[in-house]
């Protein structure tokens, strides 16, 4: 999908603004208020426009919102962009990828489906399903926002991980001529005809941890949703997921993982963690020390958890090692580390 100079193919900007002035949308004014200065023919045409990640985000935002508006119906809202991004900072203090596609399913249930249903389960074939039901949408365009919706989340999940999902798309839409053309549009492999749409994935991955953070999600926001159908490297290096599988048991009052659990939750037998964590110049030895100490001191700077609390929560033999290790990393006792960052704050 990335074009020369650094471009973004525009054929899906095209498809967008021939929609918009099939029904009475100027799609230069689209293109005029986005500050951009070409011509519709431009978009999309052989030789033509090459487009920047912004540019292609900003036009698609604003193209799928003009035709949104003038196809809805009135009486019924679809979602802000506020919205969407209150649901994606609602996934970021998830623990695992379950609890994420959890929690989007649960916020369809209280928003009672203005913006469509979602659903998950599990199916026999151990694969994890998430059920995607479209809102409002004209019957004629539901293929491309069906499409989107797949690539949406497919992309949302993996980016959380760190870990490109190998997602596999069951639809219900009926595979003519037209929904065929969408499809290639976006590069995308459809099994048509099902009974409902379908975004389908390996189960094991719902135990894999939430790796990003709120100072990630802002920036990822900048463009996203609006460039998911923009392949893109999204996975993280291994000490980041390994550093994140560490967070998050700690997080829970649970020991840190075994090497061999690790190996499992990242797919990858323990010599091939090793080697993986060597090549970065790193090992589980250091992360899990940094991560202790990271920690072990957030939580004596804001007054929660005693020696004894802590020692169990990062997996030491008692507080006396605890507090061994402590001195070791910052030079004073867990106790006068506390009296000292409380004094800082008063």
């Amino acid at each position: 999908m990335t074009g020369e100079a650094g471009g973004i193919s525009a054929e899906h900007i095209r498809l967008l603004l021939d929609k918009a002035e099939s029904i009475g949308i100027s799609g230069r004014s689209i293109l005029r208020s986005c500050g951009l200065s070409h011509e519709v023919a431009q978009i999309g045409a052989p030789g033509g426009v090459r487009l920047t990640r912004p540019d292609f985000a900003r036009l698609r935002e604003t193209s799928i919102q003009r035709i949104r508006e003038r196809l809805a119906d009135p009486s019924k809202a679809n979602m802000s962009r506020r919205d969407f991004n209150f649901m994606c900072h609602s996934l970021i203090s998830s623990l695992t990828l379950l609890e994420a596609i959890s929690r989007v399913c649960h916020l369809s249930e209280l928003t009672e489906g203005r913006d469509g249903w979602l659903r998950w389960r599990l199916d026999e074939d151990g694969m994890a399903e998430m059920e995607i039901t479209l809102g409002q949408v004209e019957r004629s365009w539901s293929t491309f926002f069906t499409v989107n919706a797949f690539l949406l989340f497919s992309r949302l999940f993996s980016w959380l991980i760190g870990y490109e999902i190998p997602a596999h798309y069951r639809t219900a839409c009926s595979g003519n001529e037209e929904d065929r053309m969408i499809a290639a549009i976006f590069h995308i492999s459809l099994e048509y005809g099902a009974a409902t749409n379908l975004l389908r994935f390996p189960a094991n991955l719902l135990g894999r941890a939430v790796i990003r953070n709120g100072d990630d999600l802002r920036e990822f926001l900048l463009t996203f949703p609006y460039d998911a159908v923009l392949a893109e490297e999204i996975e993280s290096r291994i000490g980041t997921q390994v550093e994140s599988l560490y967070r998050s048991a700690m997080a829970e009052n649970n020991r840190p993982p075994r090497a061999a659990d690790i190996a499992r939750v990242l797919g990858m037998s323990p010599a091939t963690l090793r080697r993986s964590l060597q090549r970065e110049d790193s090992s589980l030895r250091k992360i899990k020390e940094d991560v202790r100490k990271s920690v072990a001191t957030s939580y004596l700077a804001s007054g929660r958890g005693s020696s004894a609390e802590l020692s169990r929560r990062l997996g030491f033999s008692g507080p006396k090692a605890f507090e061994r290790a402590f001195r070791e990393w910052t030079g004073s006792t867990p106790r006068d580390f506390r009296r000292a960052a409380s004094a800082k704050q008063i």
